[in-house]
């Protein structure tokens, strides 16, 4: 029998709804759920880990503010640090651990009866994130172990202030990433947890240094700005859960600009000139929902807070002549 055309549409709809079926079928089948536990946890049974990651909740508050670890990642890891903790050699660790939340649901009463549970997130996140790292260390001289949930880096030689020192570099570099700015741009809420130790100083032995690990140094969250928009969440790209005077190491992570003459209307119009003389800054860059402004202290979080603020965007912020800051803002706009 000849098809008719209306048939024939009918059958090419029904195998265009087909094909966005397994699409997205394929798309929930990359959503690995995050099981990872503490280092000092690592060692339970599994029935303890797949109780977890089933709605388990007893220990929740402890992996909350904990750096979790892959299994998979923690037999690497025992296999290299074996090497430095049986001949009682300096060695320190940078442990980091990312992943990602589901979305909450869109019913505000139920958020209070349904735990949101965690993912790994997508390799090109971890691949960013760890360029973010490496871009602030040197590659001689430390040992890195990249699973899909995070990263653990050796540091041989180094003791407790050197990881310190190194920890800070790292975190102020991740800290410049915001969630509009990764390609392709974060639909999840991302937490990013760092982790540090030192054996045999201050850890004297193995369970010791994984105790030390596991406590969070830093943890911070990006937010795509869809979820700003939707639930009302500040556009704040990180948070720190201790409070830390920026070393001149730190200061290194922020990138330098060199200013131009004069500044186009596209990106001006986003931050008023009054405003920018009180905060000595200048906004030299817009895209999507992330506004580029030059400060003479880049590393101001009180500023940056009321830049956000005032624009409803993330702000990235980049460091400039002082003298060539000045004369824009003398100049105005």
């Amino acid at each position: 029998m000849k098809r008719t055309s209306k048939d024939q549409y009918r059958a090419g709809n029904q195998s265009m709804h087909k094909g966005k079926k397994r699409t997205i079928n394929a798309s929930v089948a990359q959503r690995v759920q995050c099981v990872c536990l503490p280092l000092a946890m690592i060692d339970q049974d599994q029935a303890s880990a797949d109780r977890e990651s089933d709605g388990y909740t007893e220990r929740e508050e402890q992996l909350e503010f904990s750096v979790l670890i892959a299994q998979e990642l923690f037999r690497k890891l025992q296999t290299i640090l074996y090497l430095f903790l049986s001949r009682g050699e300096v060695v320190s660790m940078l442990l980091l651990h990312v992943h990602q939340l589901e979305s909450p649901p869109l019913a505000p009463e139920l958020c209070l009866q349904y735990r949101r549970r965690r993912f790994h997130a997508p390799s090109e996140v971890m691949t960013q994130i760890m360029a973010a790292v490496q871009r602030v260390i040197r590659t001689d001289d430390r040992l890195c172990v990249i699973q899909d949930s995070g990263a653990a880096l050796i540091f041989p030689h180094v003791d407790a202030q050197g990881i310190a020192t190194i920890a800070e570099r790292v975190y102020q570099s991740v800290e410049l990433l915001a969630a509009e700015t990764l390609v392709p741009p974060l639909t999840r809420e991302t937490s990013i947890m760092m982790g540090i130790g030192s054996f045999p100083d201050p850890a004297a032995t193995p369970e010791q240094l994984y105790q030390q690990v596991s406590h969070v140094l830093h943890s911070l969250t990006l937010r795509p700005a869809i979820t700003t928009q939707l639930h009302g969440v500040r556009p704040d790209p990180f948070y720190s859960l201790r409070a830390a005077t920026l070393s001149a190491h730190q200061k290194e992570a922020v990138p330098f600009m060199e200013l131009p003459q004069a500044l186009p209307t596209r990106v001006t119009r986003w931050l008023g000139v009054d405003l920018a003389r009180e905060l000595q800054c200048v906004p030299v860059g817009h895209e999507q929902h992330v506004l580029t402004v030059a400060l003479v202290d880049p590393t101001n979080r009180t500023t940056i807070a009321r830049l956000q603020d005032y624009t409803g965007m993330t702000i990235f912020p980049v460091a400039c002549e002082v003298e060539e800051l000045r004369a824009l803002l003398l100049q105005g706009w």
